[in-house]
């Protein structure tokens, strides 16, 4: 029992300080290069820590387990919003550029809609795995040129709240190299731990699942979410849990069937239903000035709630 909490701490601390690195490197690479910090939430950020998604859902492709590679890309992109984007918004109210209300989350809700046409025959074959990550290289192009538009003054105005520390960009990247891996195996430990712990008070495999599994390999980016809000990032943010809905749809999906076509016949109405309306809801939260305010992220928070309490009886 004191291992398994001890690791649960570990994970924490991790969790956090991996989390400071990765926001405070991607932070100044973004001022550095003169990178729009919503690219970098987008891009670095979330493909960052959507990893333990990746990993997960790689494992149990080539196990054969479409389900849970499956269930776990569907579960993670409830929680980026509902979760994600919730706590973040709790925190600080999120400032929302345009282009992630006319562009980003208009494409997060498509291409969830095309996952869920693809996993309408509870199949997902290595062609369409194929189409999905080859939307994942047009996706980073088309953001890396979106992001080229945007005027230098704008970029500036994200560090106003906290101007970066500049050092060598080489420095940069080792923080954010060291902020993933200490969100990778915090969040791993996290897991390890609390599941543990709930296996020695006698909670059930069902339970855990739902929660403690669930939550943990979301853990990464709703810490490195709540860090950016903090310091006053709201486009690495909220960029974060766009990018993570999109890497984990295109990328993680697309390369889990192009290892092993996916069978999904686990996969409900209900858990698309969610992910495509929370992908929705996010469009009319963000509209209303722009800002995702504290009473939206506690509309988000609910949501999620709502969703473990229907899928309980599972």
């Amino acid at each position: 029992m004191l291992t398994s909490i001890f690791i649960l701490f570990l994970g924490l601390v991790l969790l956090y300080y991996g989390a400071e690195w990765l926001i405070k490197g991607a932070a100044a690479l973004a001022l550095a290069l003169g990178m729009s910090p919503l690219l970098v939430g987008l891009t670095v950020v979330a493909y960052g820590t959507s990893a333990p998604e990746l990993i997960v859902s790689l494992k149990a492709a080539f196990s054969g387990n479409g389900g849970i590679a499956v269930g776990n890309i569907v579960g993670s992109n409830i929680a980026n919003i509902g979760l994600v984007l919730g706590i973040a918004a709790l925190i600080k109210p999120l400032k929302v550029q345009l282009e992630i209300i006319k562009v980003h989350v208009p494409l997060m809700i498509g291409f969830s809609l095309l996952a869920c046409w693809m996993l309408s025959d509870e199949v997902v074959s290595r062609y369409e795995g194929g189409v999905l990550f080859s939307l994942l290289i047009a996706y980073t192009v088309l953001s890396t040129r979106l992001s080229k538009k945007e005027d230098r003054s704008e970029i500036m105005d994200e560090f106003k709240g906290e101007q970066p520390e500049k050092m060598p960009i080489a420095k940069d990247l080792g923080l954010i190299g060291a902020g993933m891996a200490g969100l990778f195996l915090g969040g791993h430990w996290l897991v390890e731990g609390s599941v543990a712990i709930a296996k020695i008070v006698g909670v059930s495999d069902t339970v855990i699942g739902l929660t403690i599994v669930a939550v943990g390999t979301s853990a990464p980016e709703i810490v490195a979410a709540a860090v950016a809000a903090k310091r006053g990032h709201p486009d690495i943010a909220v960029g974060n849990a766009i990018g993570s809905c999109v890497f984990n749809l295109l990328n993680v999906l697309g390369l889990a069937a192009m290892v092993h076509p996916l069978t999904a016949n686990g996969i409900g109405v209900l858990d698309m239903g969610f992910m495509v309306g929370l992908a929705i809801l996010v469009l009319p939260l963000m509209r209303t000035g722009s800002i995702i305010q504290r009473s939206e992220g506690v509309i988000c928070l609910i949501a999620y709630v709502s969703y473990i309490a229907l899928m309980w009886p599972k």
